[in-house]
């Protein structure tokens, strides 16, 4: 399971700079993509639960939580390599 993980991370992190690691301007860094991506999926694996019930371990704000499951949806449905190898 960890290598589809990464394997869907890397695919998503080569399309969408959203996905990428950054810092902001004081040199500390962004919310980690892997959070970015477990958020999403926790979201998809819970039919769809409010974005807010996981507030507890992964700390990222409403906003981003739902621009997160919006680009992993969209990176999936639009990477050529998951339709490739279904």
């Amino acid at each position: 399971m960890q290598g589809m993980f990464k394997l869907i991370l890397q695919e998503l992190a080569r399309d969408d700079p959203f996905f990428r690691r950054s810092m902001d301007c004081t040199q500390c860094q962004l919310i980690t993509l892997e959070v970015k991506l477990l958020r999403a999926l926790k979201h998809f694996a819970c039919n769809g639960m409010a974005v807010d019930m996981f507030m507890d371990y992964f700390q990222m704000g409403k906003s981003t939580t739902l621009l997160a499951i919006k680009k992993v949806a969209g990176g999936i449905c639009n990477n050529t390599y998951f339709h490739e190898s279904i």
